[in-house]
This record gives structure tokens, C-alpha cells and sequence, in this order.
């Protein structure tokens, strides 16, 4: 059920727009309203999960897995280059071995992936999962991942994991038709018209990177070139006119501060959080060509785009927004917004946060009371509070001894953070005192 403020948010018009939305595209992007392409688009029958996309989405999750587990030690490092050549592409899957050996997988590690995988190709559902311990080869997965995919009853199910890896991460299933649907309707609009080929620096494992590097290859015929683990320097010379850059606002930022320029002809794709206008200023003048801004969530898919930072966000073509709860054209089920959105006149909204309070950091989505929360366990610590300060985080504590020294209550801090926060979560920034700032009507303020 949608949440009540979500719906008076939507439900409210306004005059002023200057975002507009071709909705005769909706015939052709949902196959309720159309029985000719839509249908053969929608279909999984015409669209496979082929052996490359497969054997490159698995490529990736081995890593994260490793990355989620230890971070980017040794391990990962090692992985890494048993997994993907030094240019960035993909290594031959028949040399390429899961135990020590190859990617460096112990025993418990080798099951660590091999659960990861399972859960993101729903193996368990078709009784496979068992199946990747007894194959010794990234090949001999691809394999099993192949059969899944071309057994299941209906659409394959792909399954996604939120990004608020710091405040209790849902599972997200997403039939890959739906998906597909989503995808023409995201290169309907937008820069991804005129693509040539795409350039992604964005993870295919999670929902943004999947639909732009997977799901938009196939629709428009195009190569995706992988650089999700390539250097910015090495990506910006890589690239040539008609080029995509598909990146999220943290690697748009990181490849303005290298000082390198865009070659004639390149255009952009952000997603993931808010492009922030100064980032979307600094690639215009690094000369590219067009900036195509996304949003929406894994829960949601895409919802809407724009292509300047001043405008308001016009919503996709494959959603329904006649009638006061936005759904899914056509089946005319209703989106499960995770933010609020303001309508802006017909076809445009702006978003106004979070339903869930979550605060986006490096792009990942961070809840600032589970962080709060997460402080108050410190033994040393009788109250906290957490705001984002610039790209960060910045937390206020009371002290639950006020005589014991700020230097031994921030060591305890520092450490109690490192232990049992994501390092986009832990404050860098943290103030003393004996109660926490409220203004005059008792609320929170700012330090």
C-alpha cells in the first residue's frame, strides 16, 4: 500500500511544465495495449540472456561477493585479474577456475559465491544451486546459469539487491520481460536514441547498470564495452563519437576530477542518486555532447528522466500517469514509489525524498536512523544524532559519563564505527556535547 503523504504528493497537480512526454509511445512499449511488437518485445522468447551477458554478470558477482565479504584485499585483487585482462575484457570462462587456484576461492568463500549467484539467477527455484559446487570451472556455472534461464516456466527472474546495503537490504525479483519493456522505453528518450555503442561504468548486477549495459545492448544492437574495474584515464581515451557513458554521479564526478575532455559526439547516462549540477556543468565544458539523467529506484525500475539539471523529470512512456496512483501501463499495477514525488503539470514530477528517510552517499542509499541507532549501541554514548555534511556523514553524541575525555569517547567512536558500518555510513566528522541541538520548537537543528 502506498504511503499517504506519497499519495497526496502525486495526487497534487501544478500549472507550470516544462517537461513533456510523448504518451502514443505507450502503445508500442506494453504488451496489455498493443498485440503486434509489444507482444514480441515483452516476450522472453525473443529475448535470451545470452551465454556473454550471462558469463559477464557472473564475472561481476564473484567480485562483489569477495568485495561485500573482505573489501578490495588481496583476495579481490586476485579475482580480479583471474576474472577480467588488464584492458578490462573478459578472460576465456573455460580457463578461468573458481577454487584457489584461478579466482583464489576457498572453500567457504567458493560457497559465499556460489549463494550469491544462486540468489540473483533464482537457481534454488529450479533445484541448480547445489549444482555450482560440484563445477570447477566459470564455464561449468554459465552452464548451469544457461539452463535456468532457458527452463524457466514463463519470463526468467532475475534477483536484485537494494542498494541500502547499510539498513537492511531487500531482495528485489524482476522478471527480465518487465525489464525488457523498461529498456525500450529508456531508449525511447533521451541520449540512448542515437547510440552507437555503449561504454559502462556501471555494475550490470545492479538494476541501472543491468538495463543500460544488458537489456539497452540487445534492444539497440550495439557492443557494451565493460570498464566497471578500467581507470578513468584509460576510459576517457577509449572513448569515440557516438559513444554512451553509462556512470553513476560519484564516477561522473571522479572522471571530471582527472581534467580529461570528451571526444566530439559522446553522450552521457546518470542514475543511481542525484546528479548534482555542478558535476553535470563539469562534463558539459569537458565537452560532452548530452547528459541524460534517470530516475528511479530498484524497487521501482525507471521512472523518469531529464536532459538539463534545471528541469523537472518527465516521466518514461511504459507508466501510466492518468490517474491519481502512478502504475504500469497496461496492467495497471501501481508503482511502489520509494520517494516522494511532486507532478509537475502533465508528464513531469520532482522528487522530494526518500519515503524511507534514506540519504544517498557515494551512491548508495544509507538510513541516517539506523546509523543513529547504530551509535547509540556504543557504551560509551547516551544519545546521537547524524546529518550528511557535503558528501558525508557528520554525527553529534552525548556522552553517557559527561567527565570522560573527548579523546577517549572519539577513539571508542571511530572504532565502534569501523566494526559494524559500511564505510559509507560511518560519520567522518563527529561533535561533543552535552545534549543534542534543538531549536525552539524541540526539533533537531543543525551543528
Amino acid at each position: 500500500m502506498q504511503n499517504d503523504n506519497t499519495t497526496a504528493a502525486w495526487s497534487e497537480k501544478f500549472s507550470m511544465s516544462s517537461t513533456q512526454v510523448d504518451r502514443s509511445q505507450l502503445s508500442s512499449l506494453s504488451p496489455s495495449l498493443a498485440n503486434g511488437d509489444a507482444e514480441r518485445l515483452a516476450s522472453p522468447k525473443n529475448f535470451a540472456l545470452g551465454r556473454e551477458h550471462s558469463d559477464r554478470l557472473l564475472r561481476h558477482l564473484i567480485l562483489d561477493d569477495i568485495q561485500s565479504s573482505g573489501g578490495k584485499g588481496p583476495l579481490w585483487f586476485q579475482a580480479a585479474k583471474a576474472l577480467f585482462r588488464p584492458d578490462g575484457g573478459a578472460s576465456d570462462a573455460k580457463d578461468v577456475v573458481i577454487g584457489e587456484d584461478g579466482v583464489g576461492l576457498d572453500s567457504l568463500a567458493r560457497l559465499s559465491a556460489a549463494s550469491a549467484v544462486s540468489r540473483f539467477f533464482d537457481l534454488g527455484s529450479a533445484g541448480l544451486d547445489d549444482y555450482l559446487l560440484l563445477e570447477p570451472s566459470l564455464d561449468g556455472w554459465c552452464g548451469l546459469v544457461l539452463k535456468r534461464l532457458k527452463e524457466a516456466s514463463g519470463s526468467p527472474v532475475l534477483v536484485f539487491q537494494t542498494s541500502g546495503s547499510t539498513d537492511s537490504p531487500k531482495m528485489v525479483t524482476k522478471p527480465v520481460s518487465e525489464m525488457f519493456i523498461e529498456g525500450t522505453a529508456l531508449g525511447s528518450v533521451g541520449v540512448m536514441r542515437e547510440v552507437k555503442r555503449i561504454v559502462s561504468l556501471a555494475a550490470p548486477t545492479h538494476v541501472f547498470g543491468f538495463i543500460f549495459s544488458v537489456i539497452m545492448a540487445e534492444i539497440r544492437t550495439v557492443p557494451v564495452i565493460d570498464c566497471a574495474l578500467r581507470s578513468p584515464i584509460s576510459v576517457m581515451k577509449g572513448l569515440r563519437p557516438g559513444d554512451v557513458l553509462v556512470a553513476t554521479p560519484f564516477q561522473w564526478k571522479f572522471l571530471m576530477e582527472t581534467g580529461v575532455s570528451f571526444p566530439n559526439g559522446v553522450g552521457g547516462v546518470s542514475s543511481g542518486a542525484a546528479l548534482p549540477e555542478q558535476t553535470w556543468n563539469d562534463c558539459s565544458n569537458a565537452g560532452l555532447a548530452t547528459m541524460t539523467e534517470v530516475f528511479g529506484s530498484t524497487e521501482t525500475g525507471g521512472l523518469g528522466y531529464r536532459t538539463a539539471p534545471d528541469s523537472p523529470f518527465a516521466f518514461l512512456p511504459h507508466l501510466d500517469v492518468s490517474a491519481e496512483t502512478l502504475s504500469y501501463a497496461g496492467s495497471g499495477v501501481p508503482v511502489p514509489l520509494q520517494d516522494e514525488l511532486e507532478r509537475i503539470g502533465e508528464d513531469g514530477f520532482t522528487p522530494k525524498g526518500r519515503l524511507d528517510h534514506a540519504v544517498q552517499v557515494a551512491g548508495v542509499n544509507v538510513s541516517l536512523s539506523r546509523v543513529a541507532d547504530t551509535l547509540r549501541q556504543c557504551d560509551l554514548v547516551a544519545d546521537a544524532a547524524v546529518r550528511v555534511s557535503g558528501a558525508r556523514l557528520k554525527a553529534y553524541v552525548v556522552p553517557a559519563d559527561p567527565l570522560m575525555p573527548d579523546e577517549q569517547i572519539m577513539s571508542a567512536l571511530h572504532a565502534h564505527a569501523t566494526r559494524l558500518l559500511e564505510p559509507v555510513a560511518r560519520p567522518i566528522a563527529f561533535s561533543i556535547g552535552a545534549k543534542l541541538p534543538l531549536n525552539e520548537m524541540g526539533k533537531l537543528s543543525d551543528w
